[in-house]
């Protein structure tokens, strides 16, 4: 993607941005790509179009009528409207982008403020989420967002923060955030010479000792379809701490093998339960994680032809 289009996004507005993202998107290292993933943007392109979102979305902020921004937190707020966000603990790494604060201080109560601001979302917005807090020196909190474009970029996010200030008026904080995506190396293709899938739904450690459901499929459409469904699965992004449900061992698991059999040449695993996702190895090396984008147990039911979960 050549450098202009993405310096003139942040005056498109965001729909603008949406559409223009969703417009370009082009495979990363252009010319050396496999066809067989997905276009998608490089991580610089995708960072700088984020960056270029989040600085839209910030400007463009409207707050409530009789609003007087100030250059600074506002006197008398706590602490509790900050110029920066908490930051992840280490190791963990975000492809985060968080705006600069805007600040503002107006009559009222912040119940008031925050009512007209969900009352009035910003242009093409969805509704995220609404934090009330009743509680005397306690910040409320409402959330906006807008879609990700897949294989572009992560949502954009803005964030609007009331808190009582001490001389009775209210002070309100807006934040944008935004998320780059990491791209899914052009490498991480399957090989195309596979003749025999072997897959094996790996039953829940809860439901015994059983050996779970095995399938041999040797028909070459019908592999060529498991192998496009692996291949259009986006790479997994970094994150912070995550709370995951239970992991009781149930997965999904994919191995492809030459003609003449041997070693497999490539094993996928759908983890079922827990956080999720797909582990995949190439050639006997571990490659990045995948996101399972849907039900891949049912995708995968569909092009083999065979019902394999419940």
């Amino acid at each position: 993607m050549a450098p202009g289009p993405i310096q003139r996004l942040p005056r498109l507005g965001i729909a603008g941005l949406a559409l223009l993202l969703a417009l370009t998107v082009v495979p990363a290292g252009a010319g050396g790509a496999i066809p067989a993933l997905p276009p998608q943007l490089s991580e610089a392109e995708s960072e700088a179009a984020v960056r270029a979102g989040v600085a839209a979305v910030i400007a463009a902020y409207v707050p409530p009528p009789g609003g007087l921004e100030s250059a600074s937190e506002p006197a008398g707020d706590g602490g509790l409207l900050p110029a920066t966000g908490p930051t992840p603990p280490a190791p963990f790494k975000l492809n985060e982008v968080n705006s600069s604060a805007r600040w503002w201080t107006l009559p009222g109560t912040p119940a008031q403020a925050l009512s007209y601001v969900q009352a009035h979302p910003p242009a093409d917005s969805m509704f995220a989420f609404s934090i009330l807090s009743t509680p005397p020196g306690v910040a409320s909190a409402i959330g906006f967002e807008w879609p990700a474009v897949p294989r572009a970029t992560g949502g954009l996010r803005l964030e609007v923060k009331a808190v009582p200030l001490t001389d009775g008026s209210t002070g309100l904080e807006a934040v944008a955030h935004g998320f780059w995506l990491t791209p899914r190396p052009s490498s991480e293709v399957l090989p195309t010479d596979a003749r025999v899938l072997r897959v094996t739904l790996v039953p829940s450690r809860l439901a015994g000792s059983g050996r779970g459901r095995r399938v041999t499929i040797t028909s070459r459409r019908r592999i060529e379809r498991v192998v496009e469904l692996l291949d259009a699965l986006p790479a997994s992004q970094p994150t912070g701490p995550v709370a995951c449900p239970r992991d009781d061992g149930e997965a999904l698991r994919l191995a492809f093998y030459g003609a003449h059999g041997g070693s497999p040449l490539a094993v996928a695993q759908d983890e079922l339960s827990g956080c999720g996702g797909v582990s995949l190895t190439i050639a006997g090396r571990s490659q990045h994680w995948l996101d399972s984008e849907g039900d891949l147990l049912a995708q995968v039911s569909a092009a083999i032809g065979v019902k394999l979960g419940p």
